[in-house]
């Protein structure tokens, strides 16, 4: 999706979804989040639950969603309005799971949205698109516990905000 997204320059980018294309990767993300999700949620009880976070399905989504935000990331091919939109949605999922007690997902999915692949060190410039991006996050979604920031600081060296 990412080689064939080209927008025409008449397109609309502060649109919340300008291009099938930008459809296409939300409905992607919000996938993945109903995958890793599902370790905080049982809809057949209607309430929340503490799912085992080793469950391959669900460690796999979240590997998945970390490398496909690291992809959107060092694509460079959306706005930063964009980027902080789908990072708003991890943000959230992440806390979530923070609540839950399976900040272990948590940390799966940004060391993913960090590195090339789960071998590979952090990516520095990422990792800074990321803090910026962060940066225009609801403030209400944000809070220095969080996995999200404790992790994120820890790769960068110093705190975020």
């Amino acid at each position: 999706m990412l080689n064939n997204y080209m927008p025409s320059p008449d397109v609309d980018k502060e649109k919340e979804f300008p291009t099938r294309f930008d459809y296409l990767i939300y409905q992607s993300l919000d996938a993945l989040r109903g995958w890793v999700g599902a370790a905080t949620y049982d809809s057949d009880e209607n309430s929340k639950v503490q799912l085992n976070a080793n469950s391959v399905p669900i460690k796999w989504a979240a590997s998945t969603l970390g490398s496909t935000l690291y992809t959107l990331v060092k694509s460079n091919k959306l706005t930063d309005s964009q980027y902080a939109y789908y990072l708003e949605m991890i943000v959230k999922l992440m806390n979530e799971l923070d609540a839950s007690s399976n900040k272990t997902l948590s940390k799966r999915i940004l060391e993913n949205a960090t590195r090339k692949n789960e071998l590979s060190s952090p990516d520095r410039v990422v990792i800074e698109d990321l803090i910026r991006y962060y940066s225009h996050v609801d403030h209400v979604l944000k809070s220095k516990e969080s996995t999200f920031e404790k992790e994120l600081s820890n790769l960068n060296g110093a705190p975020i905000r």
